[in-house]
């Protein structure tokens, strides 16, 4: 199995970089069953000393493929 979390800082970069990662295995599709593709949102506080200084929203994907078997079995 192949995967691959990527990160942005905003959707639309996100989306890009999912885009990208889905030509590729599309290239060797013969080799993958359909890709999978999992989106997560996290809100993480900005700290200074101890202090919330804001908030900062970031946002990952992860791109998982399964190899097809090379031989099939009898």
């Amino acid at each position: 199995m192949e995967v691959w979390i990527l990160r942005g800082t905003d959707p639309e970069t996100l989306e890009e970089k999912i885009n990208k990662q889905l030509e590729e295995v599309e290239k060797v599709k013969s080799l993958f069953h359909t890709p999978t593709v999992q989106y997560q949102t996290a809100v993480v506080p900005q700290m200074r000393g101890d202090k919330v200084t804001g908030y900062k929203v970031e946002y990952s994907a992860m791109v998982a493929v399964e190899a097809k078997p090379l031989f099939q079995e009898a």
